[in-house]
């Protein structure tokens, strides 16, 4: 994906610039959801992988040596924090206890619903609370009161869920039958009414927008090819799959399309950019260096889509649509770069080309795949996914040719060899519709083959 390079003279441990990363390290850690890649933590933090890894390693080791009752652990390709297990029993009687806690009024209106409407898919739970039901959903199935009962045989194979033996026999009953009928609790029209008035609030301006008309707007086709995707369920709205007649508030609202966001909220900028040599890509640099961000508007503030080492030249985006962002620079969901690639040593033989195609082997493993060409002698076209440090070069290191010169030529379906070095502009509607698609192809792959 990027070219990294390690700076020796940047500072790994101790200092005040290390107890920033710390904190900044921990609050990523902190808030994700499934291990973080190495990798994924350079790029936000704008440091090589060593010295992440490194960080990460030491952190681990000062929290053991303090005795906390947690740990920072790698598993599954990345870092998380987990309790320590020595303090195991304690946490089994937290969460023992804890189911024993008092429902939500949320998961006590989720979990009624699949009681009366089971079986019944997420999706269906979310259509009729009108609010994404995954966090209580798992509340419930923790609490052994629901569970996958089977799947719906119709398109997508859906998911379905109902009731557990235990709801029952929370409630005292011996099956679903014997729940109360609906009717007993729905308050006849006269108390309808009354509450109805009662609840009336003036009327404000509607600043919702018809969802094909969003999408239309950022470049995704006519309002009718747009209403077309809305149909074929391949967009979303803040994670349920949305229908025709959906009104968003760009403000707020999350949109995807096939799982890739688009980037809708009033204010964001995606700038492309042709990075000169001595540039870093960093949004500070204690060395004095020129940094990339100074090459475009001050205002909005934006940041590197991924990295260029200093003395690689060409093609980077700087963006504020950190959802875009993120999963253009992950390695598991980036789309390609390609790189023109001058090297030592004159002509490349055909053997050491298939090298490089088929996977080299690096000090931190193979690599996958690349597409290689060499247009002319001791130039070679070299097209990779991967977000390695400093990985292009290593690979033609490891062939024997080292690389004189290195220059980015396109991300993905963007390129554009009129920006001069120094240059920068704007994407466009269709650059911008065209990169989410490349994204949304890669995270269809990706969850295609976990």
């Amino acid at each position: 994906m990027s070219d990294n390079e390690p700076n020796p003279n940047e500072p790994t441990h101790g200092g005040a610039i290390d107890a920033e990363l710390v904190r900044a390290l921990e609050a990523i850690i902190l808030v994700a959801t499934e291990p973080v890649p190495v990798e994924l933590l350079g790029q936000i933090l704008g440091h090589p992988v060593e010295v992440v890894a490194s960080l990460c390693d030491s952190l681990a080791a000062a929290y053991d040596e303090a005795g906390h009752g947690f740990q920072l652990v790698q598993v599954a390709g990345g870092y998380r924090y987990q309790s320590h297990p020595d303090v195991a029993a304690y946490v089994e009687r937290y969460i023992l206890d804890g189911q024993r806690a008092r429902l939500s009024g949320a998961a006590l209106e989720t979990l009624a619903i699949i009681a009366y409407k089971q079986p019944i898919s997420r999706a269906q739970v979310a259509a009729i609370r009108g609010v994404d039901p995954d966090g209580v959903m798992r509340t419930l199935q923790g609490r052994g009161y629901i569970d996958q009962i089977g799947r719906d045989p119709g398109p997508g194979q859906a998911v379905m869920w109902g009731t557990t033996p235990a709801f029952l026999e929370k409630l005292g009953i011996n099956s679903i039958a014997d729940l109360p009928a609906i009717a007993e609790f729905v308050p006849g029209a006269d108390v309808v009414e009354a509450l109805e008035e009662g609840l009336r609030i003036p009327q404000v301006a509607d600043v919702a927008i018809a969802l094909q008309k969003v999408l239309a707007r950022h470049g995704f086709g006519s309002r009718r090819v747009c209403e077309d995707l809305i149909d074929e369920g391949r967009v979303r709205v803040n994670g349920v799959v949305a229908e025709l007649g959906r009104r968003v508030d760009v403000d707020t609202d999350r949109i995807e399309v096939d799982g890739a966001p688009v980037g809708v909220r009033p204010g964001l900028v995606h700038y492309l950019v042709n990075k000169p040599t001595g540039v870093v890509t960093t949004s500070s640099d204690t060395h004095g260096r020129p940094i990339i961000v100074d090459l475009v508007p001050p205002e909005p503030r934006v940041f590197a889509v991924g990295r260029l080492d200093v003395d690689t030249e060409g093609l980077i985006l700087l963006t504020n649509d950190g959802d875009l962002a993120n999963l253009v620079a992950h390695p598991s969901h980036g789309v390609d770069k390609e790189y023109l690639v001058e090297v030592e040593g004159g002509e490349v033989a055909g053997n050491r080309l298939a090298r490089l195609r088929d996977g080299i082997e690096l000090d931190d493993g193979v690599t996958a795949p690349a597409k290689v060409s060499q247009p002319e002698p001791g130039v070679l076209r070299i097209t990779i996914h991967e977000g390695r440090n400093r990985q292009v070069r290593r690979m033609c290191d490891a062939i024997g040719h080292p690389v004189r010169r290195l220059v980015r030529v396109r991300i993905g379906p963007i390129s554009d060899r009129t920006l001069r070095p120094g240059q920068w502009r704007e994407l466009t509607l269709d650059e911008l519709r065209a990169l989410t698609e490349a994204v949304a192809t890669e995270v269809r792959k990706y969850d295609r083959d976990r």
